[in-house]
């Protein structure tokens, strides 16, 4: 059975504040250099449990779209709120009406929901989502390149600052620089 593992991460300046949530997908693993994609995002006012949730929830669907063939996927998380949540808390939430244990309504459940439903869709295709819980900030190769993708997200969140005003136009062209600037 194929191996792919997802490394994804929130991370937030105050609760609420502006955050970030980024993954990484790789095949094999982390070290042998073999992504297959990654992706990041923010938002302005939130949580971070939200953008570890958010990190999930977009891995998971982006795992699905690139029409791999299924395999085991390695959830390298280190937020055990997430992997607890998937592995342990969600059968028990989906049984009592999206309700806890003490049966109250289950905090940010419209994202549980879309995480639960993105698994069991890609389950009954073959897919076997396997908890892997990394300490945050111990040196994880995995763990601090999404740690400082979601990072710098949340930062760009907190300075009202559109990200393309600080990008550079880019011109691709097949032909020598040289000719391309003799056109103008």
């Amino acid at each position: 059975m194929r191996k792919y593992i997802i490394c994804s991460d929130g991370a937030c300046s105050g609760n609420p504040g502006p955050g970030g949530w980024a993954f990484e997908i790789w095949s094999k693993s982390v070290h042998d250099g073999n992504l297959i994609c990654s992706e990041s995002g923010s938002a302005d006012a939130t949580t971070n449990n939200i953008m570890e949730l958010r990190a999930v929830e977009n891995a998971i669907r982006k795992l699905i779209e690139q029409n791999l063939k299924p395999g085991r996927v390695l959830l390298h998380l280190d937020s055990k709120y997430v992997l607890n949540g998937i592995f342990d808390w969600m059968d028990n939430w989906k049984g009592n009406g999206w309700k806890n244990a003490s049966k109250k309504p289950v905090k940010n459940a419209e994202i549980w929901k879309q995480i639960d439903n993105l698994i069991t869709g890609a389950e009954a295709k073959g897919w076997l989502f396997i908890p892997d819980w990394v300490k945050g900030h111990s040196g994880d190769v995995g763990n601090m390149r999404v740690d400082k993708m979601a990072a710098n997200c949340r930062d760009i969140a907190g300075s009202n600052v559109n990200p393309k005003d600080d990008l550079e136009p880019v011109l691709i062209f097949d032909e020598p620089k040289e000719d391309f600037l003799n056109l103008l």
